[in-house]
């Protein structure tokens, strides 16, 4: 099978860092035109019943998982040429995992009427695999780049933002920070950051890297 050009994977690598811009602008422009919606969970501004719901989901959480997704399978292919091995191949795709169970959650909206039944449990676990997974992903990376000087930016600060993230999975923020308590939107924000953050950093050493090669 062919490889893409040269265009389309350089686009593709593009995708880390446009993603969160993305993400970032679909929810701001979501809590400008719905009331209430600036301190919601997310997960309200797509669920069943909401006012635009859908319109969220699709362009919230589905299209960027799609660009994560093409974004992972970029990197790896950014990385092939360096020497990287079996390690690096299992972090990408727990990236490609993360980057699906994020897009999950769109297809699977939160349900008000029930917030402990299934459609609110399946979308509460795409979200939790998507988080769960990207932490896997930091440390095969870590492990597959720490040797690389190309890489080892993505490495070291990836497998720091990997290890934020456990800890905001095992303490969330709002047990952390005490002007977090009490606001769980703002607490997954901080959260989703540190998710996103991960992927623009990732961008910035492929394109990098890419730069030194041309």
């Amino acid at each position: 099978m062919p490889s893409p050009p040269h265009h389309v994977r350089r686009l593709a690598l593009h995708l880390g860092w446009i993603a969160p811009l993305w993400f970032a602008a679909a929810v701001a422009l979501a809590a400008t035109l719905l009331p209430g919606a600036a301190s919601a969970p997310l997960g309200q501004f797509g669920a069943i019943g909401a006012p635009g719901g859908a319109w969220f989901n699709a362009l919230a959480l589905v299209l960027p998982g799609l660009m994560l997704l093409a974004f992972s399978i970029a990197l790896e292919a950014a990385a092939a040429p360096d020497g990287t091995g079996r390690t690096l191949r299992l972090g990408t795709g727990m990236l490609m995992i993360s980057a699906l169970a994020f897009a999950a959650q769109g297809v699977f909206p939160f349900d008000p009427s029930e917030p402990d039944g299934p459609a609110s449990q399946r979308h509460a676990a795409t979200l939790a695999l998507s988080l769960i997974a990207l932490v896997a992903a930091s440390a095969f990376v870590f492990l597959g780049l720490r040797r690389m000087r190309h890489w080892r930016t993505l490495a070291l600060l990836g497998a720091l933002l990997g290890t934020v993230l456990a800890i905001f999975l095992t303490w969330p923020p709002q047990q952390l920070f005490p002007p977090l308590e009490g606001r769980h939107a703002a607490a997954q924000r901080l959260v989703l950051a540190t998710y996103f953050g991960w992927f623009a950093l990732a961008a910035g050493v492929a394109l990098g890297r890419r730069r030194e090669k041309t």
